[in-house]
Protein backbone atom coordinates (compact mmCIF):
# COMPACT_ATOMS: atom_id res chain seq x y z
CA UNK A 1 0.00 0.00 0.00
CA UNK A 2 1.31 3.14 -0.84
CA UNK A 3 0.69 6.62 0.92
CA UNK A 4 -0.28 10.03 -1.03
CA UNK A 5 0.75 13.39 -0.72
CA UNK A 6 -1.69 15.82 -0.98
CA UNK A 7 -0.61 19.00 -2.13
CA UNK A 8 -1.11 22.26 -0.49
CA UNK A 9 -0.91 25.71 -1.63
CA UNK A 10 1.29 27.97 0.00
CA UNK A 11 -0.25 29.79 3.15
CA UNK A 12 2.04 32.49 2.21
CA UNK A 13 0.41 32.75 -1.49
CA UNK A 14 -0.61 36.39 -2.69
CA UNK A 15 -4.65 37.32 -3.44
CA UNK A 16 -3.88 39.59 -6.47
CA UNK A 17 -6.37 41.97 -5.68
CA UNK A 18 -5.82 42.43 -1.63
CA UNK A 19 -2.90 44.56 -0.70
CA UNK A 20 -0.42 43.10 1.68
CA UNK A 21 0.27 44.42 4.79
CA UNK A 22 3.55 45.30 4.23
CA UNK A 23 2.69 47.49 1.41
CA UNK A 24 -0.14 49.53 3.94
CA UNK A 25 2.60 50.61 6.32
CA UNK A 26 5.32 52.88 5.30
CA UNK A 27 7.93 55.16 7.84
CA UNK A 28 7.65 58.81 8.09
CA UNK A 29 10.07 60.86 10.30
CA UNK A 30 11.37 57.58 12.04
CA UNK A 31 7.76 56.70 12.96
CA UNK A 32 5.65 53.36 11.47
CA UNK A 33 2.63 55.00 9.75
CA UNK A 34 -0.29 53.80 7.19
CA UNK A 35 0.02 53.92 3.51
CA UNK A 36 -0.95 57.13 1.65
CA UNK A 37 -4.74 56.72 0.62
CA UNK A 38 -8.18 56.49 1.53
CA UNK A 39 -8.91 54.13 3.84
CA UNK A 40 -12.88 53.11 4.73
CA UNK A 41 -14.24 53.03 8.02
CA UNK A 42 -16.26 50.11 8.54
CA UNK A 43 -20.15 50.95 9.34
CA UNK A 44 -21.28 49.22 12.42
CA UNK A 45 -18.65 50.13 14.86
CA UNK A 46 -19.29 51.79 18.62
CA UNK A 47 -18.20 54.87 19.13
CA UNK A 48 -19.14 56.89 22.44
CA UNK A 49 -20.12 60.78 22.40
CA UNK A 50 -19.56 62.33 26.33
CA UNK A 51 -20.57 65.75 27.63
CA UNK A 52 -18.71 67.15 30.27
CA UNK A 53 -20.55 69.88 32.20
CA UNK A 54 -22.03 70.39 35.79
CA UNK A 55 -23.29 66.42 34.98
CA UNK A 56 -21.55 64.13 33.06
CA UNK A 57 -23.74 62.10 29.96
CA UNK A 58 -22.64 59.87 27.97
CA UNK A 59 -24.51 58.49 24.61
CA UNK A 60 -23.45 55.16 22.21
CA UNK A 61 -23.28 56.34 18.33
CA UNK A 62 -22.78 53.56 15.89
CA UNK A 63 -20.72 54.68 12.45
CA UNK A 64 -22.74 54.61 9.40
CA UNK A 65 -20.11 55.80 7.01
CA UNK A 66 -16.20 57.01 6.90
CA UNK A 67 -12.94 57.61 5.17
CA UNK A 68 -9.61 58.43 6.65
CA UNK A 69 -7.68 59.48 4.13
CA UNK A 70 -3.91 59.89 4.65
CA UNK A 71 -1.86 62.24 3.08
CA UNK A 72 2.35 62.26 2.72
CA UNK A 73 2.46 63.81 5.62
CA UNK A 74 0.08 61.97 8.26
CA UNK A 75 -0.40 65.36 10.37
CA UNK A 76 -2.62 66.57 6.91
CA UNK A 77 -4.84 63.42 7.02
CA UNK A 78 -8.29 63.91 6.83
CA UNK A 79 -10.94 62.23 8.92
CA UNK A 80 -15.23 61.92 7.67
CA UNK A 81 -17.52 60.24 10.22
CA UNK A 82 -21.17 59.80 9.81
CA UNK A 83 -22.85 58.72 13.02
CA UNK A 84 -26.21 57.12 13.80
CA UNK A 85 -27.87 56.61 17.65
CA UNK A 86 -29.68 53.20 18.27
CA UNK A 87 -33.39 53.47 17.19
CA UNK A 88 -33.59 57.01 15.74
CA UNK A 89 -32.26 58.37 12.16
CA UNK A 90 -30.38 61.22 14.09
CA UNK A 91 -27.58 61.61 12.22
CA UNK A 92 -24.56 63.75 13.15
CA UNK A 93 -21.36 64.59 11.12
CA UNK A 94 -17.93 64.37 12.14
CA UNK A 95 -14.72 65.94 10.69
CA UNK A 96 -10.80 66.98 10.65
CA UNK A 97 -12.48 70.19 9.65
CA UNK A 98 -15.58 70.75 11.89
CA UNK A 99 -14.13 69.12 15.32
CA UNK A 100 -12.89 71.72 17.50
CA UNK A 101 -9.47 69.37 17.88
CA UNK A 102 -8.98 65.44 17.17
CA UNK A 103 -6.17 63.31 18.33
CA UNK A 104 -5.97 60.39 16.31
CA UNK A 105 -3.59 57.31 17.65
CA UNK A 106 -2.53 55.04 15.05
CA UNK A 107 -1.95 51.41 16.36
CA UNK A 108 -0.81 49.04 13.79
CA UNK A 109 -1.68 47.44 10.73
CA UNK A 110 -2.58 43.92 11.03
CA UNK A 111 -3.86 41.29 8.92
CA UNK A 112 -6.24 37.77 9.77
CA UNK A 113 -6.11 34.86 7.57
CA UNK A 114 -9.26 35.30 5.38
CA UNK A 115 -9.84 39.06 5.52
CA UNK A 116 -8.57 41.70 3.82
CA UNK A 117 -5.41 43.78 6.05
CA UNK A 118 -6.97 46.74 8.64
CA UNK A 119 -5.62 49.83 10.56
CA UNK A 120 -6.61 50.37 14.01
CA UNK A 121 -7.14 53.71 15.31
CA UNK A 122 -8.00 55.31 18.15
CA UNK A 123 -9.28 58.79 17.96
CA UNK A 124 -10.29 60.98 20.81
CA UNK A 125 -12.09 64.63 19.31
CA UNK A 126 -13.75 68.02 21.05
CA UNK A 127 -16.97 68.58 19.06
CA UNK A 128 -19.14 71.37 18.56
CA UNK A 129 -21.97 71.00 21.18
CA UNK A 130 -24.50 72.30 18.80
CA UNK A 131 -23.59 69.78 16.27
CA UNK A 132 -24.22 66.94 18.87
CA UNK A 133 -28.24 68.12 19.90
CA UNK A 134 -28.42 64.86 21.64
CA UNK A 135 -26.09 65.72 24.65
CA UNK A 136 -27.89 69.18 25.54
CA UNK A 137 -26.39 71.25 28.00
CA UNK A 138 -23.26 72.73 28.73
CA UNK A 139 -20.07 71.19 28.55
CA UNK A 140 -17.83 70.01 26.12
CA UNK A 141 -18.87 67.03 23.90
CA UNK A 142 -15.76 64.68 23.44
CA UNK A 143 -16.20 61.50 20.94
CA UNK A 144 -14.40 58.49 21.87
CA UNK A 145 -13.52 56.03 19.33
CA UNK A 146 -11.38 52.71 18.53
CA UNK A 147 -11.76 52.23 14.83
CA UNK A 148 -10.68 49.59 12.25
CA UNK A 149 -10.35 50.44 8.74
CA UNK A 150 -9.56 48.76 5.38
CA UNK A 151 -7.71 50.61 2.41
CA UNK A 152 -10.19 51.47 0.17
CA UNK A 153 -10.16 49.52 -3.88
CA UNK A 154 -7.53 51.33 -6.26
CA UNK A 155 -9.47 52.36 -9.22
CA UNK A 156 -8.62 51.80 -12.60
Amino acid sequence: MSASTIERPDARHETPNRPRTDDLIRTYAGQEVPAVGPWMIGCGQRVTLVRRGVRRRSIEAIVLDGTYTVTKDPAQSSLDLTLTFPGTVDLVKVSSCSAQSIDIGYNGVFHQRGRPPSMWLVIRAALDRSGVPQLPGRGVVTMHAELNLNPLPAVG
